[in-house]
């Protein structure tokens, strides 16, 4: 009888899970819905993103991944038998589970390529520099911060000769060395960037997406990624999810060393004070931004997952 209870549970919060998802709006995923909380500077920057076929293909996948009951039993049994020794994102890593999507390829060219070469030939106009020293170096390396499983660095990493991956989890670092992409120590990454010589590696892009709340100083991460990019002239994408809750998965307490002091309690709030008080004082500044869904595929009992991200194309503050 208690078995049967418990299954009856089960399966009425699936229905019930499921019918919510079938009744979001959408177009909150991508449109500001106070746009008088921010400034004029970042309202002028703001790239608006749209619900597309790849975003609604991975959707349609977990909607059919959620139907098999067997294969989320496995999954289920699997995480309890190796969550003493291992941390859940090195499970996922291990399963091939909880796969992530932040950006369509479309979104990738249009939001991120194309507005840093737009933001190039507009510096190339307006200090008359139309010589090929900048353009022989464009695109040749990227670095993706936290790069997981790589799926989303492999959208980007299309678009740059040589791809730079950091990851703590030794499971994703194995599934990012079987994509071909070349792991960096996550805490000295940026010693090759200043070490000099001709080892020396000099990336046009670092992206660190959904990395810098679950870190234990993300302000020295911005600090390290700006001096990076300043020897490189290169932009940084980050994303960071609205509203921010920090939390470090390697921690006993999970509580991070340094505060992201963001204040606000919308989602336009937060971005403001995030770009007044974390971007700006870290010396950077903003190209482009837009607001897009971060999901994650789901369990039988819901069929993925969603958060609401801030996008950020940044370029080092000229001092």
């Amino acid at each position: 009888m208690f078995h049967f209870q418990r299954t009856y549970r089960f399966l009425a919060n699936r229905a019930k899970n499921e019918a919510l998802l079938r009744k979001i709006d959408i177009s909150k995923w991508y449109f500001l819905q106070n746009p008088n909380f921010l400034s004029k500077e970042l309202l002028e920057k703001f790239h608006q993103c749209h619900y597309d076929q790849e975003t609604q293909t991975f959707i349609e996948v977990c909607h059919k991944t959620a139907d098999s009951f067997f294969y989320h039993f496995f999954l289920f049994i699997m995480k309890q038998l190796l969550r003493p020794f291992l941390s859940t994102t090195s499970i996922c890593g291990l399963l091939s589970c909880g796969e992530m999507f932040v950006f369509s390829s479309i979104q990738v060219e249009q939001f991120v390529i194309g507005n840093m070469e737009m933001h190039r030939k507009t510096i190339d106009t307006a200090t008359n520099s139309f010589d090929d020293r900048s353009r022989d170096c464009q695109n040749l390396a990227m670095l993706d911060i936290g790069a997981g499983s790589g799926s989303i660095t492999s959208k980007l990493s299309k678009y740059f000769l040589a791809t730079y991956v950091t990851e703590l989890s030794i499971t994703m670092r194995y599934r990012l060395r079987s994509r071909g992409y070349s792991i960096l120590d996550a805490e000295r990454w940026n010693q090759t960037v200043n070490s000099g010589g001709h080892n020396c590696i000099r990336f046009n892009l670092i992206s660190c997406l959904n990395v810098l709340d679950r870190c234990d100083r993300p302000l020295t991460m911005l600090y390290r990624i700006r001096d990076s990019l300043k020897s490189s002239d290169g932009y940084l994408l980050l994303a960071i999810v609205i509203p921010i809750k920090q939390y470090v998965e390697n921690k006993s307490t999970h509580l991070p060393e340094e505060n992201l002091s963001i204040q606000g309690d919308c989602f336009e709030c937060q971005v403001e004070s995030f770009y007044q008080n974390i971007l700006i004082p870290s010396g950077f500044d903003v190209i482009r931004w837009t607001k897009l869904p971060y999901l994650s595929a789901g369990s039988f009992e819901c069929s993925y997952y969603y958060l609401l991200d801030s996008v950020f194309l940044l370029k080092p503050l000229v001092i």
